[in-house]
């Protein structure tokens, strides 16, 4: 059994080189680089009307360095979306894709396996009046209407993740799944942001559809950013959690050993089941000498699993075969909420079986960045149709 070195990062806010610079402060040397969302992949100043950013806030950040070529990220990096991108770039790779060299966006949902470590994406963030909407085709947005419409996410999109059976080992997501916030030092967060109680309170602060995914899916992880604080928690899976409860003296140890043994294959069932969630928030990256904005996890990982004959990323076959389920019944998804899918009906009616050959979904790396869409088509004629 090896280990994987993780390193995790909030949100970016443009700022790529102080995020590797700030690498060089962990006590190992990670393998790869998670960010949480507001990665900001601006390229030129056009870009700000398919951003939803303040006018006064605008930088065109770094970013447009590492496109290209002027700069070269330093480690493997992948991303989720906030609600701060260029989505004008992003809503062209929604099932995921690399954006320059070493940078790999996860898509508004995914599931990637990476030295048989699987992890699992959802980008953007949570809004009560667009969760049950149909997404707009990337060519048909009006971006003066439905900027800030694009980066929320839509119940339909996760449907294909709630199905995964086998384990997955950790979860970013941008906004913090509801009610975490009870499962943490929350005397502390309070503290640090008071104007927090009234949501806390009332079961609103984050996503629901996070929250939901976190007691099905029981990840050993799960990363998220937005709230611009650091925050740690532990969720038990093996007990029923009073709403009212609260856990005031958890100590997180975000160097512990997992024990991690992910399988070739994706069975129809899976027999490892994990009973304890650990819920870890970043502050943003802002600059100087704080580094509240990264930390670093370990994980373990059976170097006999196909895919770690090499550091590549793959596509993963269950979630693949999940996706490609949802998209032909699409229509009968489309205004349901979450809640209201069979989604144990939906993963009875695929099958994905023993995995013989990883090959085919290793994710290719493109020669060039200029037209993401390609990353696109490429998977969708390959997986999709």
């Amino acid at each position: 059994m090896k280990r994987l070195q993780v390193a995790i990062q909030g949100c970016a806010h443009g700022q790529l080189q102080h995020i590797y610079d700030s690498l060089k402060t962990l006590k190992t040397k990670p393998d790869i680089l998670l960010i949480l969302g507001d990665f900001q992949s601006l390229l030129t100043k056009y870009d700000y009307k398919t951003c939803a950013i303040p006018p006064k806030y605008a930088k065109l950040g770094d970013f447009h360095k590492y496109y290209t070529g002027q700069l070269e990220a330093p480690i493997l990096t992948i991303f989720i979306g906030g609600n701060h991108e260029n989505m004008g770039q992003l809503t062209k790779i929604p099932h995921g894709g690399y954006i320059a060299k070493n940078i790999f966006y996860m898509g508004a949902c995914n599931v990637i396996t990476l030295m048989g470590v699987r992890m699992a994406g959802i980008s953007g963030i949570y809004n009560e009046f667009d969760h049950l909407r149909e997404r707009p085709d990337w060519d048909q947005i009006d971006w003066n209407r439905e900027k800030r419409s694009t980066y929320h996410v839509r119940d339909s999109e996760i449907v294909p993740l709630a199905m995964m059976r086998e384990r997955i080992s950790l979860v970013m997501s941008h906004d913090w799944p509801t009610s975490i916030a009870k499962h943490g030092d929350l005397k502390k967060l309070l503290k640090q942001k008071p104007y927090f109680r009234d949501e806390i309170n009332d079961n609103s602060l984050g996503s629901p559809l996070n929250w939901y995914l976190l007691k099905r899916l029981k990840p050993i992880w799960w990363a998220s950013a937005h709230l611009h604080v650091r925050f740690e928690a532990t969720y038990k899976h093996d007990h029923k959690v009073n709403n009212d409860e609260i856990d005031l003296d958890i100590d997180l140890d975000l160097d512990s050993d997992l024990d991690l043994k992910p399988g070739i294959s994706t069975q129809a069932t899976s027999t490892k089941i994990n009973t304890t969630t650990k819920f870890i928030a970043l502050d943003k990256c802002k600059g100087g000498n704080s580094f509240r904005h990264l930390t670093e996890i370990t994980i373990d990982y059976d170097e006999n699993h196909p895919t770690c004959q090499d550091r590549a990323l793959y596509w993963d076959p269950e979630y693949l075969a999940n996706l490609k389920y949802c998209l032909s019944i699409k229509d009968s998804l489309k205004g349901k909420d979450l809640q209201q899918i069979p989604v144990d009906e939906l993963q009875s009616n695929v099958e994905v079986g023993h995995v013989e050959d990883w090959s085919k979904y290793r994710i290719p790396v493109p020669q060039s960045y200029r037209s993401v869409i390609k990353q696109t088509e490429y998977v969708t004629e390959k997986f999709l149709q």
